[in-house]
Parts: structure tokens; sequence; C-alpha cells
């Protein structure tokens, strides 16, 4: 399950119009790896939006 916490003010626009926003994910496998992705990611998933890490991966 993806889980992960939405920076406010931090956004800039996607191809698709929605907002491209700083994350956090809080998954067993990936805990507090910063990442970008738009907005709409869930809502259309598999089309291309846009989603980048920000963080080197962490080896546990």
């Amino acid at each position: 399950m993806l889980q992960s916490c939405w920076s406010r003010n931090t956004w800039k626009p996607c191809n698709c119009g929605g907002a491209i926003k700083r994350r956090t994910s809080w998954t067993d496998s990936n805990p507090m790896r910063r990442f970008e992705a738009c907005e709409n990611n869930r809502k259309i998933r598999g089309k291309g939006l846009y989603w980048e890490w920000m963080d080197k991966e962490i080896c546990l």
C-alpha cells in the first residue's frame, strides 16, 4: 500500500494540467524517501504522468 504525505508549498504543473507535488514515502521498502508525482497519478494510473524519486535509494 502506498503511504505518503503531501507538501503544501512545493508544486509545479504537470503536462496533464495537474500539480506535481513533492511527497514522502512511508512504505516499508522506501521509508522517508522523497519523490515528486502528479496529483492525478492515483486517478489515471499507467498513463505516463510525471513521477520521479528525489532521493537516492536507501539500502536497509
